[in-house]
């Protein structure tokens, strides 16, 4: 293995010392589950739920108020749960991309027929 060094100056345009990119996942509680009882636990829910909910809105607000693009992903399901969320996104930032969430419990769950169905062998 050999390690590999840019001996030439690096310059930004307009004089800029660094390149950031920022990128955001907008996601909300989709993981929260009941326990084994059928409850669900409020402090991770309401944990789950601040972000879309709350964060999301002062997350662009920031970025607004500093001129600053960002990448978001998301999935379908916030996306139909939170639809004025994802405008508000689509309308201020650089790239909104799509992001495939499986959910592990739900699919360890299936059953091979259901597996079958969906696909899978």
């Amino acid at each position: 293995m050999q390690e590999l060094h840019f001996k030439e100056k690096i310059s930004w345009p307009e004089g800029y010392r660094m390149a950031v990119a920022l990128t955001f996942d907008f996601q909300g509680g989709e993981d929260v589950k009941p326990d084994k009882n059928g409850k669900i636990n409020h402090e991770e829910w309401t944990q789950g739920e601040y972000g879309p909910q709350t964060g999301i809105w002062r997350i662009l607000r920031i970025l607004d108020e500093t001129s600053v693009k960002a990448t978001f992903l998301t999935c379908g399901g916030i996306a139909e749960r939170y639809p004025e969320a994802v405008k508000a996104i689509a309308q201020r930032v650089t790239r909104l991309q799509a992001m495939a969430t499986i959910m592990r419990s739900r699919a360890i769950s299936l059953a091979k027929k259901s597996a079958r169905s969906c696909g899978r062998p």
